[in-house]
């Protein structure tokens, strides 16, 4: 049966939906762990966002599988009878979860002070097995401070997916995942905050690769990424032990040949030094996208005759920028970099009319060698439209820097006059 038999069949292939990848609390880049299944009407746990479920869902049931009933993880059952489905038909919910389930269903009810609305969906607790519609559901008690399970879902075409959060890795639910297709698994905390992971009962890079290599799964998603931490630098890390491991996208549906954000934009140059006009399009950039990143492209050629060697120019960047935005250095292809961070966009700044024609050809190249990344031209602002590090450079060479040097950051300026003056005794 082709696939496109299987989508008007019952054995529709699994797809999934990241309404929210956080951990504890709501960032402005990240809601709490959630995961939607489009095609079964299936919710892994309630996060902040479940009220995207408005437009998400249709007009058939609703099945939340609720790993444990922690606020962070819950908290969005309570948008369902406060107007997720207002104004429409609403479905039939059901909830399942661990047994202490109805300590928090007294938690609502018209009168209590904390939800004083009765909830419109039914609870039970999960059994060890049992099937919602033509998924097969199987469940897993793991440690953590409140009863929590971690399930695994065998979907009509024979794929599966395991889901374990709020839990510290490893444990002894290697083989509850063994070969599952898709392991979704919290990663709260980075490899040097690990010790937070072991008092507080969740995990870290290491643990989360360990069982995600040993349980031979096919690949291995990040959720439950703590507010604090730099989610690229956990993904990072986890993938040394675990390569094929994805940070996803919140409102992406999965599985994607090769996902990238859209809202994560890679800016690459050389920025020997850093112009006035870069940091109009680095600005202009902070604006745009939720996530920079600033990168020196490595040019053996061109580093042998540089003002600055790539690190150094990485702190005269930092120093300039708001710490926000990333910077690093990179000797390979812009693409590969920006897949590595998932970004979906590469940022060209394009000033002077005749850079028109390279920037398209550097536009063509990468767009054949990453299809899934959209090129975005961005200009300086109009006075310093024509204002590039060669000129900067050139003008200083030949005893012009003071009337150049205005072109460059004030934070810098000195030190890149330094270096232009002794290049040019030189």
């Amino acid at each position: 049966m082709g696939a496109a038999q299987r989508l008007r069949g019952s054995e529709r292939p699994m797809r999934f939906i990241f309404l929210g990848t956080g951990g504890s609390t709501p960032t402005p880049l990240r809601h709490t762990s959630s995961v939607y299944f489009p095609d079964h009407g299936l919710l892994l746990d309630a996060g902040t966002n479940t009220f995207r479920l408005r437009e998400l869902h249709g007009e058939g049931p609703l099945t939340v599988l609720m790993s444990h009933f922690h606020l962070d993880h819950s908290i969005g059952l309570f948008s369902i009878p406060a107007g997720m489905f207002h104004g429409r038909s609403a479905p039939e919910v059901t909830v399942y979860g661990p047994s202490d389930g109805p300590k928090f269903t007294e938690l609502w009810g018209p009168e209590h002070g904390l939800f004083p609305l009765d909830f419109p969906f039914r609870f039970q607790p999960a059994p060890n097995e049992f099937r919602v519609g033509d998924v097969r559901v199987q469940t897993l008690g793991v440690p953590h401070s409140a009863p929590v399970f971690a399930y695994r879902l065998t979907f009509p075409d024979g794929t599966s997916v395991g889901w374990v959060t709020d839990t510290t890795a490893p444990g002894d639910y290697t083989e509850f995942v063994r070969g599952v297709d898709v392991l979704i698994h919290e990663c709260t905390f980075s490899t040097r905050n690990r010790e937070w992971a072991r008092v507080t009962g969740h995990s870290e890079p290491g643990g989360v690769a360990e069982v995600a290599s040993a349980a031979e799964v096919g690949a291995l998603y990040l959720t439950h990424i703590g507010p604090l931490e730099d989610a690229q630098e956990i993904a990072s890390e986890v993938r040394s032990g675990f390569p094929n491991t994805i940070l996803p996208v919140e409102g992406l549906c999965y599985p994607a040949v090769a996902p990238v954000d859209p809202r994560r934009a890679v800016f690459p140059g050389s920025f020997d030094p850093l112009t006035v006009s870069h940091m109009d399009i680095a600005a202009t950039c902070a604006e745009m996208f939720d996530e920079v990143h600033v990168v020196i492209a490595r040019n053996p050629a061109k580093d042998a005759t540089a003002l600055f060697t790539p690190d150094e120019r990485v702190d005269l960047i930092r120093e300039c920028l708001p710490p926000g935005i990333k910077v690093a250095v990179w000797g390979g292809l812009t693409v590969d970099y920006a897949r590595a961070v998932q970004a979906g966009r590469v940022v060209r700044g394009l000033g002077r009319a005749e850079d028109y024609t390279v920037e398209v050809r550097l536009w063509k190249t990468n767009a054949l060698l990453a299809p899934e990344m959209q090129t975005v031209w961005v200009p300086p602002r109009a006075e310093n439209l024509e204002v590039s590090s060669s000129m900067v450079k050139e003008a200083g060479m030949f005893g012009g820097w003071d009337r150049v040097k205005h072109l460059v950051p004030e934070r810098i300026r000195d030190r890149v006059g330094d270096r232009v003056n002794a290049r040019r005794r030189v």
